[in-house]
């Protein structure tokens, strides 16, 4: 607000980010997650007429590693316990789960990562392995919401129009970007429900 810069062109400095990122550029990040990446590259069961949800893992060891003060009041000891409380409350039968597992995380062998393997085994569930060619941008764009755990996902669907469901913390939880869940009883609501995307202005900011 104190900037001195016209509005228009802070929009195009906060906007830049996402772009660029969605572009395959390196953006903050050591790496490129989406280089081996195939855009326009969706699971091949994906059913355009079914609710389809993407929940987008972090590395579990990356929360952890932040501590209390960050994790000190976490619905779910785990990302894995978060995934299997939706998955066994959820009872729209519209609806299908297509978890992406972190691009990071290819080679990973520790069981934090094994156990996202088992929710394969539900009938309305797809889980993408990090290694996997499917587009994130283009599951985010053909999914009406997405789930994070404090991912940057999380502020890049809320740029893109996409309603941003946040179930743990995350840098950007002030900002207003994403439908913060916050209460137990509030996650399958949130999850189920009809989202509208937020403002956008807070990813700019962000």
């Amino acid at each position: 607000e104190n900037s001195p810069l016209p509005l228009e062109e802070k929009v195009r400095i906060g906007s830049s980010f996402y772009e660029r990122r969605r572009r395959g550029e390196l953006v903050v990040d050591v790496k490129v997650y989406v280089s081996n990446q195939k855009k326009g590259l969706l699971p091949e069961d994906f059913d355009p007429s079914q609710r389809n949800i993407a929940i987008y893992t972090s590395s579990q060891d990356e929360i952890v590693a932040l501590g209390s003060d960050w994790n000190y009041d976490q619905l779910f000891p785990s990302q894995s316990d978060a995934i299997a409380y939706i998955l066994n409350h959820s009872t729209d039968k519209r609806v299908h789960f297509y978890i992406r597992i972190h691009p990071n995380l290819k080679g990973i062998n520790y069981k934090d990562h094994l156990d996202l393997y088992q929710y394969d085994q539900y009938p309305n569930v797809t889980v993408i392995p990090p290694e996997s060619r499917v587009s994130s941008y283009d599951l985010m764009d053909a999914c009406e919401k997405i789930i994070t755990f404090g991912s940057s996902v999380g502020m890049e669907a809320a740029y893109w129009g996409k309603p941003s469901v946040l179930i743990g913390h995350s840098g950007y939880e002030a900002m207003d970007i994403a439908y913060h869940v916050k209460k137990l009883e509030d996650v399958i609501p949130t999850v189920e429900g009809n989202l509208i995307p937020k403002d956008r202005i807070g990813a700019i900011k962000y």
